[in-house]
């Protein structure tokens, strides 16, 4: 109900006003790309502080968050996310100096989180996951501290469980206007339509082209598991898992990227459960940031500026060093930043 209330209070003092909203949602943007940044700088405290201020650049101006910030109404996906963010600070915070105050706010964050849209319930995978990959927080500090987290969960589930159940209107029940899948001919073609749905998610990260505000009815077909497109997006997944899982126990950055992403997407995949939509570029704001993560260190390796990056004290004897990087960065920067720019324009 955290964004309902939001709109309540615009209501009462600026009336039906959506440049108010509008204005709003950027606001809560641009503070939650700072907060990304600060955030980002403590996980890759032993990196150049070049690879957080990229990665952070990349996720601000992916297209597919255009959705987010432009339609009003994906306020939630905002304060969900800023919360988090928030409650993740206090949270390296607390297992430095295991305040009480810390951890208490962490868990209040993470509560308005929840307060904001449900979805943010994946949080829980991801706190130990990101204690385990950049702290040397204990394995068994890491489980007590992220069990921490249960208790607000719990406790949002069972008022949301109550108020749904005690609601004078009847449960709401999803048809195929609002997700074609419930259409689908059985479970078998349900779940291949919704792999290859997790593909189309995956390519609109690396190439955000065409983004659409609609993704129901009649847009997506129903697919077989003999489809090829289905099967590749199998494979692709199968591999991304496999070098997920064996490079796990080394910490490896691209084996958190691939967590992170699909523990991001799990809830909204409609593999393991139906949800009130069949597709949206909404459900890719919080996964991204796995990719944005896995682009940049990408490129850092490819362009060899790993090494360059260490101890180069001029900023522009940096950028000399790392032309390469910084030419291919600034050239999908721009590209985001045109598609996103164009993009405004159907919302």
């Amino acid at each position: 109900p955290l964004s309902l209330i939001t709109f309540a209070v615009e209501y009462q003092l600026f009336g039906d006003d959506p440049h108010i909203s509008h204005f709003i949602n950027v606001l809560l943007y641009a503070i939650s790309i700072v907060v990304l940044f600060l955030l980002l700088k403590k996980l890759f405290h032993k990196q150049n502080i070049v690879i957080p201020f990229v990665i952070t650049l990349l996720y601000a101006a992916h297209p597919t968050h255009t959705e987010v910030v432009a339609n009003i109404k994906s306020r939630d996906e905002l304060l969900s996310f800023l919360f988090f963010l928030f409650s993740f600070h206090l949270t390296l915070e607390y297992l430095k100096n295991d305040s009480v105050v810390k951890i208490s706010t962490a868990l209040a964050c993470f509560f308005l989180s929840l307060f904001s849209k449900e979805g943010a319930i994946v949080f829980l995978a991801v706190i130990p996951l990101t204690i385990y990959f950049f702290t040397d927080t204990s394995l068994k500090k890491n489980i007590i501290t992220s069990s921490l987290f249960i208790v607000p969960a719990a406790l949002f589930l069972a008022l949301h469980y109550y108020v749904i159940s005690h609601a004078p209107m009847p449960k709401i029940t999803y048809s195929y206007l609002d997700n074609s899948l419930v259409a689908a001919p059985d479970i078998s073609s349900r779940v291949a339509t919704a792999v290859y749905m997790m593909g189309r998610y995956l390519m609109l990260l690396i190439y955000p082209h065409p983004l659409s505000y609609d993704y129901s009815f009649n847009e997506i077909p129903a697919m077989a598991w003999s489809n090829g497109k289905v099967f590749a997006t199998l494979i692709i997944y199968g591999a991304l898992i496999y070098i997920a899982l064996s490079r796990l126990k080394k910490k490896n950055i691209f084996s958190f990227c691939i967590l992170f992403f699909l523990a991001g997407m799990s809830v909204v995949s409609n593999i393991f459960m139906l949800i009130g939509a069949t597709m949206a570029d909404r459900f890719l704001f919080v996964p991204s940031l796995g990719i944005c993560i896995a682009i940049t260190i990408l490129l850092v390796k490819f362009t060899g500026a790993a090494d360059p990056f260490q101890g180069t004290v001029s900023f522009s004897g940096m950028i000399k060093k790392n032309m390469k990087f910084f030419s291919i960065v600034t050239v999908i920067l721009s590209v985001f930043s045109f598609k996103t720019i164009t993009r405004n324009r159907d919302w």
